[in-house]
């Protein structure tokens, strides 16, 4: 169970607005349900079919996708494989300043107006810490946080592992609603284009990478007083075991 004091804080974030005509909406905890419920697809109706022909000449890409998998076993991962990782899909290329009141930035994974407002936290179960990866500077950043614990435990009911490192993907969506009207979808976009390239580099570098169905809150909305985070996501990382 959640602390009674974390759930309020996340009840007060969750009131809290993007700016004066955007409101985040609650992203619930989604789960298996008990009991599914049958569906049927939608019906296309096509008038003609395009057989097209089977790739050649990409047998390197071909691959890399063919065999992608979510991972269940897990080593912790190296400090080389997590370098190269969050080079490839965060860290930052080029950048320009704007008028918004940060700059834009050029990465690995695309993101609506070069904006990227989702962070990216690693914790490591060896040392008990969170850092933040940041991406101008190549570097991991200690947070002075609590251990999230309940958090870490909600992730390992999903994947019990001991030694993968818990990734959580964190929006920080007054920068995308700067911007733009409307930016909520955006801002969820963005998360789930930097989670897909994140998991195909984890396989092309030939790591274990699982992405859970939290969210992350209402822990990570409770690192910012003024309500300016929320949780988009989490994954397991680790070396292949």
């Amino acid at each position: 169970m959640w602390p009674a004091a974390s759930v309020g804080a996340a009840i007060n974030t969750l009131r809290s607005t993007m700016s004066s005509d955007t409101t985040w909406l609650p992203l619930g905890t989604p789960r298996p349900r008990g009991e599914v419920q049958r569906y049927l697809e939608h019906p296309w109706r096509h008038a003609k079919e395009l057989k097209l022909p089977v790739p050649d000449g990409h047998d390197q890409v071909m691959s890399l996708f063919a065999g992608r998998r979510s991972a269940r076993c897990f080593d912790a991962p190296t400090l080389g494989s997590l370098s190269a990782l969050l080079w490839s899909t965060c860290a930052c290329q080029e950048s320009a300043e704007t008028s918004l009141g940060f700059a834009i930035e050029r990465r690995g994974a695309p993101s609506a107006g070069a904006i990227h407002p989702v962070h990216v936290l690693l914790c490591d179960p060896a040392e008990s810490r969170v850092s933040r990866y940041n991406g101008k500077r190549h570097a991991l950043q200690l947070l002075d946080v609590a251990w999230p614990h309940d958090l870490i435990e909600s992730c390992r009911s999903v994947v019990p592992s001991d030694t993968a490192w818990i990734v959580l993907f964190v929006a920080e969506f007054g920068k995308t609603a700067a911007k733009y009207e409307d930016a909520f979808s955006l801002i969820l976009r963005d998360a789930g284009v930097l989670q897909g390239v994140m998991a195909v580099a984890a396989e092309a570098l030939d790591m274990s990478f699982c992405l859970l169905g939290l969210t992350g809150d209402p822990w990570v909305s409770s690192l910012s007083e003024e309500g300016k985070l929320r949780g988009v996501g989490a994954a397991l990382l680790g070396s292949r075991a």
